[in-house]
């Protein structure tokens, strides 16, 4: 694996946590635009809303008013009466009659000498007006008398025009809120259900492909194993069969040299490939690497010529103490076997962008193939069997690390890459 490569998920399961901030994101972008798109068309909508309010409320009040006056002309009510039955509405703060020279015939207040000042242009049919007033803003109608008399009657009262419409804009403003809002939700809800339903779908189709890609590794692999186990054990029999049959002590001596050869290979192969069958969640602790070298070259005692260099100044790892013996025992043997038992293996680390860097550097002819040294059942040995590198690397990616092989100018070199926060000195 090159170090250069980007790391991808370890999972599907980490993209929804990734992405949800990209959703919301999204969500509040689309929440804007549709926001902006609805108060447009609203605000239009309220525009022509509010217009036609406004002409309903006065077209209402007049009628009302209009009706009233009628009532009270048709009655043969004097002005001082007219103008007493206006007053006495609760809304109502004055209410005059004035003639057609804009003179005031009769009129009364709540509020002493308030009354509208008129100019005789005014006169010259109805309107509706607010005037600001100490007590607030008064709207104020005038309708001119149906009798032939020439006079209007003004009223002024506590309900401006003005007022009804901010308080309809209000109403609107909250309709606008509510329905943003609501499409906000329905598009978050909408998408956060399409998103799970999506994850599910890949989360399901991710779990069947490794199913299934692990099927056909260990079908692959228990195809290999039988193969590699078949050879030590036909040595075995071979032995058993001589053995049987009676040799002098010195060639006894030789075949159980070499039984115990090839029951150690029996030991490995089977080892190292149940491996494959535990469960990749680890339990983990601080180990240190001198202590899991040191750990590995005891477990190869049949190497007695090997020497191993290293110098780590107590770097300790997060990890399976287990699994990284065994990593470490797998590449010790690959780098003893490629110098013929007998040698140098120096073991080196040094920091490189945060990451630790751990160098395996044999002195052998070197990797043939290092890019295919990790695939299973493949070695550039005669004699090698193609498992422990294969293990090797599935231990270090269920560490979340990286190993890689490579060549230097006296052999091999495995490199292990550990992430920042993996390894402490």
């Amino acid at each position: 694996m090159d170090f250069k490569d980007k790391r991808r998920f370890s999972s599907l399961e980490e993209r929804p946590q990734l992405k949800r901030t990209f959703i919301i994101s999204i969500t509040l972008l689309f929440s804007l635009l549709v926001s902006f798109s609805v108060y447009f068309v609203v605000n239009q909508f309220i525009s022509r809303n509010i217009s036609q309010f406004y002409n309903r409320s006065i077209e209402e009040i007049q009628r009302v008013y209009k009706g009233a006056l009628l009532n009270l002309l048709n009655s043969s009510k004097s002005d001082e009466e007219i103008v007493q039955f206006f007053i006495n509405e609760s809304r109502v703060a004055y209410s005059a009659i004035i003639a057609q020279d804009g003179k005031v015939v009769c009129a009364n207040t709540k509020y002493e000498a308030f009354l509208p000042i008129i100019s005789p242009e005014e006169v010259s049919g109805g309107w509706v007006r607010e005037i600001p007033t100490p007590v607030g803003e008064i709207s104020e109608i005038a309708i001119p008398f149906t009798n032939q008399t020439k006079k209007i009657m003004i009223i002024g009262f506590f309900q401006p025009f003005s007022k009804l419409i901010k308080r309809q804009e209000k109403i609107y403003l909250f309709f606008i809120l509510f329905l943003i809002l609501s499409l906000s939700t329905v598009f978050y809800l909408t998408i956060i259900s399409l998103e799970k339903k999506y994850y599910e779908n890949a989360l399901m189709l991710d779990r069947e492909r490794k199913e299934k890609e692990q099927f056909i590794m260990l079908s692959g692999i228990s195809s290999g194993v039988s193969h590699e186990i078949k050879n030590p054990l036909n040595t075995l029999s071979l032995i058993i069969e001589k053995l049987s049959l009676g040799t002098d002590k010195e060639e006894t001596r030789k075949l159980i040299k070499i039984a115990k050869r090839e029951i150690e290979r029996i030991r490995f192969i089977t080892e190292n490939f149940s491996l494959l069958l535990k469960t990749s969640k680890s339990e983990k602790e601080w180990v240190s690497v001198e202590d899991s070298i040191e750990n590995a070259s005891r477990m190869l005692s049949f190497f007695p010529e090997l020497k191993i260099e290293f110098k780590l100044n107590g770097i300790k790892l997060f990890c399976n103490p287990y699994l990284l013996n065994v990593a470490f025992k797998n590449i010790i043997k690959n780098a003893a076997e490629a110098i013929g038992g007998r040698g140098t293996l120096r073991v080196e680390a040094e920091l490189e962008n945060a990451n630790l860097i751990l160098k395996f550097k044999d002195e052998g002819p070197g990797i043939k193939n290092p890019g295919k040294i990790f695939y299973p059942f493949y070695s550039d040995k005669n004699y090698g069997m193609g498992i422990g590198l294969f293990i090797t690397k599935k231990i270090i990616e269920n560490f979340n690390w990286e190993i890689s092989a490579n060549n230097w100018d006296k052999g091999g070199v495995i490199e292990i890459k550990v992430p920042e926060g993996g390894y402490k000195k």
